[in-house]
């Protein structure tokens, strides 16, 4: 029976103690007080999106949220850059990378997801804006449903709240798709 080489036993434990940090959350300034669901700060997100038709695809993206700016970058499985959202928070319209070149034809649909997904980052801590409604609050007066009225009814449902009052699941439902966002980790 052949034994395991003690650079591989090396690389194992390496990678092992990578996984056990990869989920982490981060508060530079615990002082800082947030009115927003998702405060300013970075985040990385797991993406499952189920399409009309049965199909679904998984994806990881990233989200710089700043008061003038919003940046999300989607990342394929092994972590290349798929498309870069560049918002200026109102100033401009968004700018849309796109750099897989199968997604190209798909940015019309990006495009609408995103003015969904905006709504959702800049979302007030108490879920109140003119596109929402229908408003469900949990037990402890944090957030659990709401519906926002966009081109469709679309209902947003949260859960896994944390210490800091932050949804780590999301669960985004229309007539055509179903998307669940869990936040991986985050730095505020």
């Amino acid at each position: 029976m052949k034994t395991l080489k003690p650079q591989f036993l090396k690389l194992l434990f390496i990678l092992i103690l990578s996984l056990a940090a990869c989920t982490h959350y981060q508060v530079s300034d615990p002082s800082k007080a947030s009115t927003q669901l998702y405060p300013d700060g970075n985040y990385r997100h797991f993406i499952t999106m189920e399409l009309s038709g049965g199909r679904s695809q998984k994806f990881q993206g990233v989200v710089s949220i700043k008061p003038e700016s919003i940046v999300i970058v989607g990342l394929s499985p092994f972590g290349n850059s798929m498309f870069r959202i560049t918002d200026s928070r109102g100033k401009d319209e968004p700018k849309f990378d796109i750099y897989f070149e199968p997604l190209r034809k798909y940015e019309p649909k990006l495009r609408q997801f995103y003015s969904l997904l905006r709504e959702l980052l800049i979302l007030p801590s108490n879920g109140e804006s003119k596109s929402t409604s229908d408003k469900v609050l949990d037990a402890q007066s944090r957030l659990s449903s709401l519906n926002v009225t966009a081109d469709k009814k679309t209902t947003l449902t949260f859960g896994n709240y944390d210490l800091r009052n932050i949804p780590l699941h999301v669960r985004i439902e229309r007539d055509d798709f179903k998307v669940d966002i869990e936040v991986g980790e985050y730095e505020i």
